[in-house]
């Protein structure tokens, strides 16, 4: 489970409260997962979450990248690169799921997958943009 806090702060607003966002629909997808004997609708709603998290994920790439463009972030170069690899992984899980069905341990490894890439990305690449808006005011 994902649980914010001002360690995660990019000193941007909108971007927090995106990652905000971002912690507490996966942090849904994890207790969806955690149950067992899904009926077809709750398939179906697992599904579209998923579908929804990388929506929005690209959404909240965009400002971001828009941001660290703004605000000279010497991590936006890696910022992009970054963000085509989750939605490139992404991608690929969702294409075992189209082609394999609805597999639970291949959901799991996704969730578990954007649980890990969200933390180790906001600690070590968005938290860069904190200093840059700072020395902007």
């Amino acid at each position: 489970m994902l649980v914010w806090s001002e360690q995660f702060s990019t000193g941007h607003k909108a971007m927090d409260k995106q990652h905000q966002v971002l912690f507490d629909n996966v942090n849904r997808l994890e207790g969806l997962l955690a149950r067992t004997n899904y009926t077809r609708q709750e398939i179906e709603f697992i599904l579209s979450t998923v579908n929804l998290l990388e929506s929005y994920a690209k959404e909240h790439f965009k400002l971001e990248e828009e941001c660290m463009d703004r605000f000279s972030c010497p991590a936006h170069q890696i910022n992009q690169t970054a963000h085509l690899d989750f939605l490139a992984a992404v991608e690929k899980y969702q294409k075992k799921c189209r082609t394999a069905g609805f597999r639970l341990e291949v959901l799991k490894e996704l969730h578990q997958f954007m649980l890990d890439w969200l933390q180790e990305h906001i600690m070590r690449i968005d938290v860069q943009l904190k200093p840059c808006i700072a020395a902007s005011k």
